[in-house]
């Protein structure tokens, strides 16, 4: 019975072994926050093969997939590469395909929905697909890479592409040089297993430094400020003609005592004894299928490289205070409620040296007592005396630009409709204005004095007999 129950163990062992070993490629997936560095979830995956790899046993495909840093569930764009992503050609120059990413960017960005939440989210899914189609194409040598190995020659990140140069990239020797004890997988910056395949390649034996891997990233590296954005509503009138505003915006900035070193000035800065200034410790695991490696933040360090014996008391060590700073807008006559302006440099403060964000400013247009836009046509009403109706006349009345006269036609109608060519908001860059329509409210009097009781009964009979006024019908356009 012993015998019986050590085979049966013995077999499920030998099968949980094959299984393993036919394990499709590796992924691993850790989400970065915005704005964060590298952060105690990210994991570092090692394994040992036993035999070499070539990159050219199969065929480079492009089409995009979900390594990229996007959401696993993205329906959208599926089975399109980074070329049909964005409408583009294979032989377009850098200027076309960044048209093309910024035309992708103002029909799918999510803020263009507001009030649509369906739409909302559908649009942050593609910009996803949008933004890394763009990331694989801008850059000559990212393009070079995708074009010959697809999207496994394009890294994800800062990180991916220091990986990348410290191997000598995808053309330094494909998959090759990992075989024996030396060739372990190193994931350094929440990418796929594929991705340090290349960070690897053409290093054979131990790998760079002793067989732990590829280059790591730099935790002392410039770090961009994170965008913001801001709701602001504009005087009708600006919205027309243009003009600047004043906002206050609340961003970090620059700590004046540290200058965004974050220490103490006169403080001791030492290289971590602990982590040797990676950032980062090892926990190496040996097991039966292989040899994996556990990377976690430096509790000495948290995660900077460094000691410091006295943080700044000002920032806390962040290298940056909340302050709220005036910014200037400039907007261009003739824009629309629900446009988005975007300000360069005026986001937060950069980390490490690093530079500024953007501020995106989301436009609402005050609403005006007196005049109704659409689009580029204004529209506004003036109220005249029935005698002015009959007889026509001249009066004054309100438009963008002021007080204009205008013509009342003889027998103009309750409700007609005049039209000022040339009076409306002007179109954005161009010299061409819309029109204003003015409605015409015809004043009936509640009651009249014995005299002029007297005269419209008189015009009321010579109406009767002759037709006096059927002569009078709706007047057009005045001008």
């Amino acid at each position: 019975m012993r015998a019986l129950l050590f085979l049966s163990f013995l077999l499920a062992l030998v099968t949980s072994c094959v299984a393993f070993v036919d394990l499709p490629r590796l992924t691993l997936r850790a989400r970065r926050g915005e704005g964060q560095s590298w952060s105690p979830s990210t994991r570092v995956v090692e394994r040992r093969f036993a035999d070499d790899r070539s990159s050219s046993s199969s065929s480079t495909k492009l089409r995009m997939s979900d390594n990229g840093g996007t959401s696993s569930n993205n329906p959208y764009y599926a089975g399109l590469d980074a070329y049909q992503i964005l409408e583009c050609k294979r032989g377009d120059d850098k200027k076309v395909i960044k048209s093309a990413y910024r035309k992708a960017v103002a029909k799918w960005h999510p803020d263009k929905f507001p009030d649509d939440e369906e739409k909302k989210k559908e649009g942050g899914l593609r910009m996803e697909k949008i933004n890394r189609a763009y990331f694989c194409l801008e850059d000559d040598d990212r393009r070079r890479r995708y074009d010959q190995y697809g999207e496994k020659g394009v890294g994800t990140s800062a990180a991916s592409e220091e990986q990348l140069k410290s191997a000598g990239g995808p053309g330094m020797g494909g998959f090759g040089g990992m075989g024996g004890a030396g060739g372990a997988v190193d994931v350094q910056d929440i990418s796929d297993i594929f991705e340090s395949f290349f960070s690897q390649g053409g290093r054979g034996g131990g790998g760079g430094r002793g067989g732990m891997g590829g280059a790591r990233r730099n935790v002392n590296a410039p770090v961009q400020g994170e965008d913001l954005t801001v709701e602001v509503e504009l005087p009708f009138m600006t919205a027309v003609f243009g003009g600047q505003e004043k906002i206050r915006v609340k961003r970090l900035e620059e700590c004046g005592t540290c200058a965004g070193s974050g220490t103490k000035p006169g403080s001791k800065v030492r290289t971590c004894s602990t982590c040797g200034g990676q950032g980062a410790v090892n926990n190496m695991q040996r097991t039966p299928f292989g040899a994996f490696n556990n990377v976690q933040t430096c509790p000495n360090c948290r995660g900077s490289g460094q000691e410091i014996d006295e943080y700044c008391p000002s920032c806390k060590g962040r290298g940056a205070t909340s302050e709220s700073k005036e910014v200037v807008i400039r907007i261009p006559a003739g824009i629309e409620a629900g446009t988005q302006l975007r300000v360069r440099d005026a986001g937060n403060a950069g980390k490490k040296g690093g530079p500024r964000g953007d501020l995106f400013v989301q436009l609402l247009v005050r609403r005006d007592p007196k005049f109704k836009r659409d689009g580029i046509d204004i529209y506004t009403e003036e109220e005249i005396s029935y005698t002015d109706a009959i007889l026509g006349a001249s009066i004054k009345a309100d438009t963008v630009d002021g007080k204009m006269d205008v013509k009342i036609p003889v027998g103009t109608q309750p409700e007609q409709r005049l039209r000022l060519r040339g009076k409306g908001v002007p179109k954005m860059g161009t010299d061409a204005r819309g029109d204003a329509f003015i409605t015409v409210k015809v004043k009936i009097p509640t009651s009249v004095s014995g005299k002029e009781k007297e005269l419209i009964e008189q015009i009321a009979s010579m109406d009767k007999k002759s037709g006096f006024f059927s002569g009078f019908g709706g007047g057009g356009d005045s001008k």
